[in-house]
């Protein structure tokens, strides 16, 4: 399951490189502050599809903030599955 967002580096100025690795003296820190399972489904019969997802919502916040400070990125990711691509567990 690919992820239909990705992060915005320039929004990290001053805490990540350009490769969005931490600069020294920056600890990142990510923080799930929502999450949500989906489903959904596509057609009728037997040639409907079902998909299942899933959405999360993130903050990052770094070292160098005073504790309590506002998150430096705030995003949200999510991403889905065709069922009939997943594997059974068993």
């Amino acid at each position: 399951m690919e992820p239909e967002q990705e992060i915005d580096v320039e929004q990290l100025a001053g805490h990540v490189d350009e490769e969005g690795e931490a600069l020294e003296d920056h600890d990142l820190e990510v923080e799930e502050t929502g999450k949500e399972i989906t489903a959904r489904t596509e057609g009728k019969g037997r040639g409907t599809r079902t998909y299942h997802g899933v959405t999360v919502s993130f903050s990052i916040t770094c070292s160098c903030q005073e504790s309590g400070a506002k998150a430096v990125y705030e995003g949200t990711i999510s991403g889905e599955c065709q069922a009939s691509a997943m594997e059974e567990l068993t």
